[in-house]
This record gives C-alpha cells, structure tokens and sequence, in this order.
C-alpha cells in the first residue's frame, strides 16, 4: 500500500484500485489520549464533538460529500447491504459490509485490528466493502461477497479487484487453545493456526487471500497491506494493544 497524504491525514492506499479508497491512520485528528487522533467510530467512548470534527477533516481533505456517504454499526456479521442510493449521512445497523454500482456515495468500514476488504471490478464498475474479523473470516464475508458481485451485479470473477489491508498480523494474534472449535469449516481454517513456544496464532490475511482464490480471484488482482495495526502504533489504533480505549479507524471507498 502507498502512504499518501491529503491535507493533514495520512491514508493507505493500494496500487490497483484506481477509484477513491483507501484506510485511514491515527494521524490528522484531534481527539486525544487512547482515541489519538483521528478517531471516526460513533460507538467508541470519544467525545461527540471530537468524533464530528474529525468527519469534517476526513470529508474536507478527500472532497467527500457528507450526505452520500453510508456507516456501518458492525456487529461481526456477514451481512452485506447493497446501496442503491444516498441523501444523507446514515449509519445501518448489524452490518459489515457494502457493496455498490451507483458513482458517488462513499461506503466507511471501521477497524482496530479485524480485516478491511477492497472490492473493485473495473468493467462493470462496482466497489465493495466488507469489516473481517475471525467472525467473519469464519462466515467467509469476502467470499459471500464475490457471490454478489457476480450474482446480482453479473461481474466476471477474473475481472475482481481485491485488497487485504492493514489487519493484527498471525506473529500478534493469539488465540485460545479451543479457538478452531469456533469454526465450521475446521478442515480449511486449521491450515491458518500455527503454534510459537506452545502459543498458538492465527493468520486472517492468508486465510482470506486462499478463501477468495479458491472462489477464482486471481493471485494478480489481490494486494496485500503487509502492515500490522498491532505492532505499527504510529499508524493504528489496536483493540488488542490499547483495550476499550481504542480509536478506529475507517476503511472507504467510493466508485468515481
């Protein structure tokens, strides 16, 4: 991903989605402490007021219009909404994550550790999002994704854009000894834990990547972050590393 700069902020970018996207950092804001300083989630115990200033910076730095821009309330679902217009800033509820064929509404994921996925198909121009925890790495969000893509929106798989981003990396995440019983499909996701001096980790980016290649994305049309909100505390709020006092930070995109 390129770190690239818009006004104050910092946003991460990938090579290959050419549309308006990307995550925000922690860098531009105001809020404080914990939420420092570029804090965009509602449901965090940041003030209001520094939470809606902080939207005003992220929507004047990036010339997004506020009124077409939707929010996810994320419960570790796998739903996904399907946008079809926009006249005002709205937050859905239980849902994580957006996809869209209409130019110009903006769709904001939110992360301090779970996994943002990029959806981009270039031909017949839709954009999607979805927030990826073990939850809904579980449930296979991405892959139910790629279903909508070419279900309702008659996309070619081959022709599927997709970027992993900046997610706890598998050195960072450590999971209990009866995690695996959490999952369903126990044969593909026991190839994602592996063990460090008797701990035990897991890899969300790898088993995202193989899950989407096995639904036929090609290699070439996934780019990964290679960055750790974890370890990165520079760049990242971590639920993991900070606890309740944790910022959030946003995963956009917005077909042009």
């Amino acid at each position: 991903m390129n770190n690239k700069k818009y006004k104050n902020l910092e946003i991460l970018q990938f090579d290959h989605i050419s549309t308006l996207h990307g995550i925000t950092t922690r860098k531009g804001g105001i809020s404080k402490d914990g939420f420092e300083s570029l804090n965009l989630s509602f449901y965090s115990d940041d003030s209001e007021e520094n939470i809606n200033e902080n939207y005003k910076i992220f929507f004047d730095a990036l010339n997004i219009d506020k009124n077409k821009t939707v929010l996810t309330h994320q419960t570790h679902s796998d739903n996904i909404v399907k946008i079809e217009s926009v006249n005002q800033f709205k937050i859905y509820e239980d849902t994580d994550g957006f996809i869209t064929d209409v130019s110009g509404i903006t769709l904001m994921t939110f992360y301090a550790d779970c996994t943002p996925l990029y959806f981009y198909d270039p031909v017949k121009k839709v954009v999607g999002i979805a927030h990826s925890g073990w939850k809904g790495t579980e449930q296979k969000i991405g892959v139910k994704m790629i279903d909508i893509f070419v279900d309702e929106f008659e996309s070619q798989v081959e022709n599927i854009l997709v970027g992993i981003g900046p997610n706890i990396s598998p050195r960072a995440y450590e999971v209990d000894n009866d995690f695996l019983e959490n999952f369903q499909d126990k044969e593909f996701f026991e190839n994602y834990i592996h063990k460090i001096d008797e701990k035990i980790f897991f890899d969300m980016v790898k088993s995202n990547r193989d899950m989407l290649l096995n639904r036929g994305i090609l290699k070439d049309n996934i780019e990964l972050s290679g960055h750790c909100t974890y370890n990165e505390s520079r760049l990242f709020f971590s639920y993991r590393r900070q606890g309740m006092e944790s910022g959030r930070m946003s995963g956009f995109i917005r077909l042009d």
